[in-house]
């Protein structure tokens, strides 16, 4: 579990597989991190308040 009790679910063929691959859909914009699976614009999480570095594998859970 998230270090601070949150985790985020992500599933589905074209969604990340693992946390590498959701960091390489991921981009920091001011305070929050912007997932976008297809790079379309579609398939978003915002995540706010929040910086990609402080993000761990323990956030989260693919499959």
């Amino acid at each position: 579990m998230g270090t601070d009790g949150y985790v985020i679910h992500i599933h589905g063929r074209s969604e990340a597989q693992d946390f590498d691959g959701f960091v390489a859909a991921a981009t920091q914009i001011g305070d929050d991190v912007l997932y976008d699976a297809g790079g379309d614009g579609r398939r978003t999480i915002l995540i706010e308040d929040v910086q990609l570095s402080d993000l761990t594998e323990d956030h989260f859970l693919f499959g």
